[in-house]
């Protein structure tokens, strides 16, 4: 088995800020067709997918500039799955931004980012997390480990399934 991050918290609050703002720019690159706009979307991605969030631009705008001012008590969530969701979303928008760059597969393009777009509203605007709920498979399959014994039951409801436990620090 294989642990995909150390164990970990973060304010549920701040993905979700951060998946409203990839809605806002993958629709602005579907809108535009300015393809480019993707790679630091994509860097950003990357950075928050390898377990350096604090790293992360969009989080960090999201943190001091929306979330600060937000009422309402930190709602903290196990990282691990939102750090798988931020790597399939770093391997989709950085495929889109490859297939339109290179290739000028704008249609290709055009779909990932679609996807990527959808994918992001429903975390967003319900909390619905795609990629946490691929975790929680993973981890019930034994495919990943986690210390969090809620990331792997796919039968929780998906805002209940990544409550971190209460003795993980943050």
């Amino acid at each position: 088995m294989r642990t995909l991050t150390r164990s970990a918290v973060m304010d549920e609050r701040v993905a979700r800020v951060v998946a409203a703002a990839t809605v806002v720019i993958a629709a602005g690159v579907l809108l535009t067709g300015w393809w480019a706009v993707l790679l630091p979307l994509v860097a950003d991605f990357a950075v928050r997918a390898s377990g350096h969030p604090t790293w992360s631009p969009l989080a960090q705008l999201s943190r001091t500039q929306v979330v600060e001012r937000l009422r309402g008590d930190r709602r903290p969530v196990a990282a691990g799955p939102k750090q798988l969701a931020t790597g399939i979303g770093a391997l989709v928008s950085g495929s889109a931004a490859v297939a339109a760059l290179v290739f000028g597969a704008v249609g290709f393009s055009t779909a990932l980012m679609a996807m990527l777009a959808a994918a992001a509203f429903l975390e967003a605007a319900f909390g619905f997390c795609i990629g946490c709920r691929l975790y929680a498979l993973l981890a019930s399959t034994g495919v990943v480990a986690d210390d969090c014994p809620e990331c792997s039951d796919i039968s929780a409801p998906p805002l209940a399934m990544a409550k971190p436990r209460q003795d993980v620090p943050r």
